[in-house]
């Protein structure tokens, strides 16, 4: 509702943008700031699209990384110093051989008691070389045999269509 106690914001001669000239000059700067708007967004999305076929392009092909020891498959044992096979089996073996002439019988419980690590971590790590956890005798494995880390948390089917 127009309230007539009410004085205008600008008298009739600060309205300098109401004469026609001044009208088209300043839609001509909004022509030209949309237009620039445009060709800057069209650059940015060819810029992304460029950026995403080298992407592409680049991991179609990856390099195949070269099975070894001390290729990881997941994880790894919980215990560092058992990433590569041969790291595992001689740290046992060394173990084994230190234990107390007392000792009868060996298990993994023998080993844990004097060594550093748990039960559960021997065994995580035996099932992740592909032993049977019921069946330890460190003195029987060779180190030089070529066994590669595969997480016992992942499903069989997912390793086993990397190595066919």
């Amino acid at each position: 509702m127009v309230n007539p106690e009410q004085l205008p914001m600008f008298s009739e001669h600060d309205r300098p943008w109401v004469e026609p000239q001044v009208v088209k000059d300043l839609l001509e700067v909004v022509r030209i700031q949309a237009r620039t708007i445009h060709e800057v967004t069209a650059v940015n999305r060819e810029m992304v699209h460029n950026a995403l076929d080298h992407a592409r392009a680049r991991s179609s092909d990856p390099e195949p990384e070269p099975e070894t020891e001390f290729t990881l498959h997941g994880y790894g044992p919980s215990n560092p110093r058992w990433h590569p096979w041969r790291a595992f089996v001689l740290d046992l073996q060394r173990q084994v051989q230190e234990l107390p002439a007392e000792v009868v019988r060996l298990t993994k419980i023998a080993v844990a008691t004097h060594g550093s690590d748990t039960v559960e971590t021997i065994s995580y790590a035996m099932r992740g070389y592909g032993l049977d956890v019921r069946k330890f005798d460190p003195l029987a494995w060779n180190p030089d045999e070529n066994r590669v880390w595969v997480s016992p948390k992942k499903p069989i089917h997912a390793d086993t269509r990397r190595h066919f």
